[in-house]
């Protein structure tokens, strides 16, 4: 009943399918990017996005545990800006 009332679907939890899916597109284009200018090697590289996961994953949990369905707009219009900001966030910490 309540899944039905909010739109959601019994089987497949989409709003952490799509959690999931941004946090890869996310972190995998920023492990690239860092690969490329040769930070991949770096301990601190490692030690700043793990820093960055984390507060991504909490915030991300907490948000998600209070809304009954997020629309998948929300993730694509997020995405943008979450990567800008690790980027800027990596740039600003390692220097580069």
């Amino acid at each position: 009943m309540h899944q039905a009332k909010t739109g959601g679907s019994p089987n497949l939890p989409l709003k952490w399918l799509g959690f999931a899916g941004i946090t890869a597109i996310v972190f995998g284009n920023a492990i690239r990017s860092c690969r490329r200018q040769r930070l991949w090697g770096r301990r601190k590289f490692w030690v700043l996005l793990g820093l960055f996961f984390a507060v991504h994953c909490v915030l991300g949990v907490v948000l998600l545990m209070r809304v009954a369905t997020a629309p998948w707009v929300l993730y694509a219009v997020l995405a943008g800006p979450e990567y800008v900001v690790l980027a800027m966030y990596l740039g600003h910490f390692l220097d580069s």
